[in-house]
């Protein structure tokens, strides 16, 4: 299977964040609250539990997985970063983490916030650096690897905010 970031993907993972924006503005535009102190306050509320969150996650996530595809099967991953082809074998593959929110990692369908649809994959190598695959290659990424790793310890880690940390 092969997994790489499109404009597709990363627009699938924005649009709770675009539909709520654009409710927020059309509200603004049809009841005329110019400059009234409700609107403020509702637009720093936005700013900062809604808008700045999610783009500064989604920014990062963008950046880590920038101009790389992953090939997965069941004899391991190749990564594929600026035409340079490495393999890990599945022999080399130490342990699988999932990084999420509470509600990602539980499948709950309801979610407060909008970057709460946002987690990772740490894959942990024993010899070399551990692999990040983010939700930015595939929305399932946490089922794709337990499926083609299902011998490999997955470990699911709960985070208020699941902004890719070195471990």
């Amino acid at each position: 299977m092969e997994l790489k970031t499109t404009i597709l993907k990363h627009l699938k993972m924005l649009f709770m964040l675009i539909f709520i924006t654009i409710l927020l503005l059309a509200f603004i535009i049809y009841y005329k609250l110019d400059g009234s102190m409700f609107l403020w306050i509702m637009s720093i509320f936005y700013l900062s539990v809604y808008l700045i969150p999610t783009l500064f996650i989604h920014f990062k996530y963008s950046v880590i997985s920038n101009n790389i595809i992953f090939k997965i099967d069941y004899s391991g991953i190749t990564k594929i970063e600026n035409g340079e082809k490495i393999f890990y074998e599945n022999s080399k593959i130490e342990e699988i983490v999932i990084y999420g929110t509470a509600n990602r990692i539980l499948d709950s369908g309801y979610r407060e916030f909008v970057f709460e649809n946002y987690f990772y994959a740490e894959i942990k190598l024993i010899e070399n650096d551990p692999l990040i695959i983010t939700c930015l290659f595939s929305s399932k990424i946490d089922k794709i690897l337990s499926i083609y790793f299902n011998d490999k310890k997955v470990k699911k880690v709960k985070l208020f905010y699941p902004l890719i940390q070195k471990h």
